[in-house]
């Protein structure tokens, strides 16, 4: 059968009292910064036994930095065995976003 991940955009309020949505499945939380021209990312399961973090050469965006996160992720849930998968992307200024 084909997975199809649920992708929300919780609101910053929602984030701050921890009302994503909380269905059965893999959580998977990914960042990408960039800060003092130092450009990295990460990610990180705990059901899946999963932190990574990387670093982008030092000319890279800090968008360039989350998808990357992103993409990591997906690479993640694709190895494993999902059978049920949410993506969150946390509002601007948060530290993390949550897939799962």
């Amino acid at each position: 059968s084909t997975i199809v991940p649920n992708i929300a955009f919780p609101s910053r309020d929602e984030w701050e009292r921890g009302e994503m949505n909380k269905d059965a499945g893999i959580s998977i939380y990914t960042n990408g910064s960039k800060l003092d021209n130092r450009v990295d990312g990460c990610v990180f399961s705990a059901k899946l036994d999963t932190k990574t973090a990387f670093h982008l050469p030092d000319h890279c965006s800090v968008f360039q930095a989350k998808v990357t996160a992103i993409k990591d992720s997906l690479l993640v849930l694709a190895s494993s065995v999902l059978t049920t998968g949410n993506i969150y992307r946390q509002p601007s200024g948060f530290e993390i976003t949550k897939i799962s």
